[in-house]
C-alpha cells in the first residue's frame, strides 16, 4: 500500500483530458454546495472572516480559478509542496514495522528540500454578511475568537464549546431547542488553524425566530463569561471528552490522522494519558476566561435565507 501511495505522489500522471473531466466534476460540486444553504452559509462566513486571505477562499475554488487550472498549475503546486518537512508518514493498525520502514526509507528518503512557502498569518476580521433566498429556514453561523491549533488553551476551549452548544446537554440545545422550541438544529464547535481559531455556532430556524435565536446565543455566551460553568457542567464535559477520545482510538485511521496533526502542529507525538491529564486539569475559571476573551474579540456572523431572517445579523451585532 505504501509503495502504491509513493507511486501516486512521486509519479503522478496529469492527463489533460482527465483534468478537464475533473474540472467539470468540481464545477458540479460547486453548484451542489451553492444550492445547499447549510453549506453556503459557512462559505459566506469564512470569506467574510478572512476576506482577502488564503483562508477566505472557497475550498472548491471559483469559476475563474477553476477555468485557469492547467497541468502546469498542478505540476508547479505538487513540486512546491512535496518536500521532506511537509511530509509525515503515519501508520496505525496491523503492519510489519521493518517492511514499512524499508519502503519509507527507499521511496521517501531522497526527497529534495524545497524553498520555504511564503505564508502570511491568518487575521480574523469582524463583519457580517447576509444572502437573501427563498428558503423555508434561515441558516446562521456566528463566531468568536478561540485558540489556534496546537495551543494548550484548546483543552479548555474544547470544554467551553461542549458546555456552550456541543450536544444535547449543552446550554444552547437545552435553552433554544428543548425549552423554547425555536430550532431543530443548533451546535457549537471549534475551527482551529495554525495561527488562528474560532468558536462557532450554527443554527437553522424559521425567519421569524432568527433574531431571537441570535440573541439567545449571544446571551448564553455572555452568561458563561460572567459566571463560568457549573461544576456539574464541567464534570460532564470532561467525561464526554474522555469518552470521545477513547472511541476515536478504536479506529486505526483516526489514530493515524491524529498523529499527523500532532507532528505538524506540535512537532511531537502526544499520548492519550497526556491529553487526558490536560483535560482533567482544566478549571471553571479557565473556561470563563476564554468566554470573556471570545466576547472581546472580532465577531463574525453570516446568514442565508428569507429576507426577514437576515435581521438577526443586526440584532446580534447590536448586542455584541
Amino acid at each position: 500500500m505504501l509503495d502504491m501511495i509513493a507511486d501516486i505522489l512521486f509519479a503522478p500522471h496529469w492527463a489533460p483530458d482527465d483534468l478537464e473531466k475533473e474540472k467539470g466534476v468540481v464545477a458540479q460540486e460547486r453548484g451542489e454546495a451553492f444550492d445547499a444553504p447549510d453549506d453556503r452559509v459557512f462559505e459566506l462566513h469564512q470569506s467574510t472572516l478572512y476576506a482577502g486571505q488564503a483562508l477566505g477562499r472557497p475550498i472548491l475554488g471559483e469559476d475563474s480559478t477553476l477555468a485557469n487550472v492547467s497541468v502546469k498549475t498542478l505540476t508547479d503546486f505538487h513540486d512546491a509542496h512535496m518536500a521532506p518537512e511537509r511530509v509525515v508518514i503515519s501508520i496505525a493498525g496491523a503492519f510489519d514495522r521493518d517492511a514499512v520502514l524499508d519502503v519509507a526509507t527507499r521511496r521517501f528518503g531522497n526527497l529534495a528540500p524545497r524553498p520555504a512557502l511564503d505564508r502570511a498569518p491568518a487575521r480574523a476580521q469582524a463583519g457580517s454578511v447576509g444572502e437573501a433566498r427563498k428558503l423555508e429556514q434561515t441558516h446562521l453561523v456566528l463566531s468568536w475568537p478561540a485558540p489556534p491549533a496546537g495551543s494548550d488553551a484548546l483543552f479548555p476551549a474544547r470544554l467551553l464549546s461542549d458546555i456552550f452548544g456541543g450536544g444535547m446537554s449543552s446550554r444552547l440545545f437545552q435553552e433554544v431547542r428543548e425549552t423554547r422550541g425555536l430550532v431543530y438544529a443548533i451546535d457549537s464547535f471549534l475551527d482551529t488553524f495554525e495561527d488562528d481559531g474560532r468558536l462557532s455556532v450554527y443554527a437553522g430556524c424559521s425567519a421569524k425566530n432568527a433574531r431571537t435565536v441570535a440573541e439567545i446565543v449571544r446571551d448564553q455566551l455572555a452568561l458563561l463569561a460572567d459566571q463560568g460553568p457549573t461544576e456539574a457542567e464541567l464534570t460532564r464535559a470532561k467525561a464526554v471528552a474522555r469518552a470521545q477520545m477513547l472511541m476515536g482510538l478504536e479506529a486505526p485511521s483516526a489514530r493515524a490522522e491524529a498523529r499527523v496533526s500532532q507532528v505538524f502542529l506540535r512537532d511531537r507525538l502526544v499520548s492519550f494519558d497526556e491529553i487526558r491529564a490536560k483535560l482533567d486539569a482544566v478549571t471553571a475559571e479557565e473556561i470563563q476566561a476564554l468566554a470573556r476573551a471570545a466576547l472581546a474579540g472580532p465577531l463574525c456572523a453570516a446568514a442565508i435565507g428569507p429576507k426577514a431572517g437576515l435581521g438577526a445579523l443586526a440584532a446580534f451585532e447590536a448586542h455584541s
